[in-house]
């Protein structure tokens, strides 16, 4: 079994003012402070240097941040390194697999997300390959390809509205305003009206400039070792199960449909819950992933708190007052705290398991079993107080 014993973040910054390798140093560095653990017991490495958009530049320290450029700022030797593909929970999933399999003991796992200067994505690639080729032209590229998701729910469910995604983004803007590790809290602490969000900007109908997590430059970092090592440090969060899908599955598709989404999430949830070894009933925390917000609800009924069509639904209540046994997105996930591709609920999930969630802890329900879902139908994990 594998623990989680340090979370680290980066300052964050709308953009590129401050390069990207110093801010991921930071990261790690406030992951190892305060874990029990030192610089010299970290023999894996683990990352996904890419970024989202081509174009931006692969200068490593500046605008990525890899394995090598990490070992050498905190003079690290490592036994096992390994440049993901994919996003966050994948990284965790190679790291995770890497301890259990004895090529390292602890390992770092850490992401940068660049934000360069000017408009976010206005990249200018000679050339688009693959699939691309037949939609990018012609501008089905991120947000419409998940705006048409959530026209088909609505379609198909005649649920779905604005107003009731109106107070799960107040919400999580709520929740991100007690987070200093945000960009909302750190550089423009308003709170968020469901008034404002309802008149705000379409981007691709129905989804507005609310319902799109903000781009900003910022780094996370994981310190993840065994149980044996953790159980003799400070309130670990176990790594009690986890579900992933090979990266782009379901979201890398240039035409994602509801249906297949629905399919292919059916079968990762499965295997997460035989995994984990747990009851949905024996969740009290769970942290869904949020980049556009109409990922929330699929992946509240990909997981089975709620049925197919009753995703916007459950999500309203919990905003609006919260089931007695259940709170979800408690940092303010994506849309309250910007664009880290999965960091906010994996962080947020392993801190409430540790109880060092500090302003955010929860205290109306036990927070001992934390559930992540990111990246829509991508990764799953349980994290949990108690070793099994």
């Amino acid at each position: 079994m594998v623990a989680i014993v340090g979370v680290g973040r980066s300052r964050v910054f709308r953009h590129d003012d401050v390069p990207l390798g110093v801010l991921a140093v930071e990261a790690c560095r406030d992951a190892i402070e305060g874990s029990g653990l030192s610089v010299s017991d970290i023999d894996g490495l683990c990352c996904v240097p890419d970024q989202p958009f081509a174009g931006v530049g692969n200068v490593d320290g500046i605008n990525l941040v890899g394995n090598r450029f990490i070992a050498s700022a905190l003079g690290i030797q490592p036994s096992w390194a390994f440049d993901c593909s994919g996003l966050l929970g994948h990284s965790l999933v190679s790291a995770v697999a890497a301890i259990e399999a004895g090529l390292c003991q602890t390992a770092l796992v850490f992401r940068g997300m660049h934000s360069p200067s000017g408009n976010y994505g206005h990249t200018s690639p000679r050339e688009v390959g693959g699939q691309e080729q037949f939609v990018a032209p012609y501008g089905a590229f991120y947000p419409a390809m998940f705006a048409q998701l959530w026209q088909r729910y609505r379609s198909l469910h005649g649920t779905g509205s604005r107003v009731q995604m109106a107070r799960f983004v107040v919400e999580s803007r709520r929740n991100a305003l007690k987070n200093p590790q945000t960009y909302w809290a750190s550089h423009n602490p308003k709170q968020l009206s469901v008034d404002e969000y309802l008149d705000a900007r379409m981007v691709s109908e129905p989804l507005s400039i609310f319902d799109c997590d903000l781009p900003i430059q910022v780094a996370g970092a994981f310190l993840i070792t065994t149980d044996d090592r953790a159980a003799h440090l400070d309130s670990p969060a176990y790594i009690r199960g986890m579900a992933w899908n090979q990266p782009g599955q379901f979201v890398g598709s240039m035409v994602p449909t509801l249906e297949k989404g629905r399919v292919v999430g059916r079968h990762l949830a499965d295997r997460f819950w035989k995994s984990a070894r747990l009851n949905r009933a024996d969740v009290r925390v769970v942290e869904l992933y949020d980049g556009f917000s109409v990922f929330a609800p699929l992946w509240a009924e990909t997981l089975g708190f709620c049925d197919e069509g009753e995703g916007f639904e459950f999500l309203e209540e919990v905003a609006m007052s919260g089931p007695a046994r259940l709170v979800a997105n408690t940092s303010g996930g994506s849309l309250g705290g910007g664009r880290l591709h999965g960091m906010a609920q994996y962080s947020e999930a392993a801190l409430q398991v540790m109880g060092k969630a500090d302003a955010r802890q929860v205290e109306s329900v036990d927070a001992s079993i934390g559930v992540v879902g990111t990246m829509n139908t991508g990764v799953i994990f349980a994290f949990t107080r108690e070793p099994v």
